[in-house]
C-alpha cells in the first residue's frame, strides 16, 4: 500500500501549485484509490467520488479519512452480496478499527492530525500507517477471521448459559 499511497502524493507534488489544490487527493480517497490499484478491486471513478466526502474527518474534523477510506476498501474486499451476516467483513473492520485506535490513540481527524502529520502539515505519515495496517489485516486475515468466529462463539455460549439460568 506504502508504494501506492506514495504514488499518489508524488503524483500531486509534480503538479503546478493551482493543479496541487484541483487534483488533491484526501485521506479517505487516497487510501480507497491505493487500496483499489493494490487489491484489483475494480471500482470506478463514480464510486471512488462517493468517498471524497469521508476525508478530512467528513469535512469537519470528525472520523478520520483514512480510517474511512480503509474501512470502504475491507468492505469491498469482505464484503458479500445479500443474504448474508457479513462475518468475514465484519471481522475485518473490527480488527482494523481496533488496531487503528491501539496506533493512533484516536479515531478522530482533530486528534490524529495535529498528533501524526509531518513537518510540513501533510497527513502522510498517517496515510502511510493506514495503509500498512490495512495489508496487515488483508495479510493476517485467516487468523483475524478464526479469532472473531471463536469470540462470536464464545459470546454465544455465555449468553445461552446465562439463558439457562434465569
Amino acid at each position: 500500500m506504502e508504494r501506492f499511497i506514495k504514488d499518489i502524493i508524488e503524483k500531486e507534488g509534480a503538479l503546478n501549485e493551482t493543479d496541487q489544490e484541483l487534483f488533491h487527493t484526501n485521506c479517505a480517497e487516497n487510501l480507497f484509490r491505493s487500496a483499489n490499484a493494490k487489491y484489483d478491486l475494480k471500482v470506478t471513478e463514480e464510486f471512488i467520488q462517493a468517498i471524497i466526502p469521508f476525508g478530512a474527518g467528513m469535512q469537519t474534523q470528525n472520523t478520520c479519512g483514512a480510517l474511512l477510506g480503509s474501512l470502504a476498501a475491507l468492505g469491498m474486499i469482505y464484503g458479500e452480496p445479500k443474504p448474508t451476516l457479513n462475518k468475514k467483513m465484519k471481522a475485518a473492520v473490527t480488527k482494523y478499527v481496533e488496531r487503528f485506535e491501539e496506533i493512533f490513540h484516536s479515531m478522530k481527524c482533530s486528534e490524529v492530525k495535529p498528533a501524526f502529520m509531518d513537518e510540513a502539515g501533510s497527513c502522510t505519515p498517517v496515510k502511510i500507517r493506514a495503509g500498512q495496517l490495512l495489508d496487515e489485516i488483508v495479510a493476517n486475515f485467516d487468523e483475524i477471521y478464526e479469532e472473531y468466529l471463536r469470540k462470536e462463539a464464545e459470546e454465544a455460549a455465555a449468553a445461552q448459559e446465562q439463558e439457562g439460568q434465569a
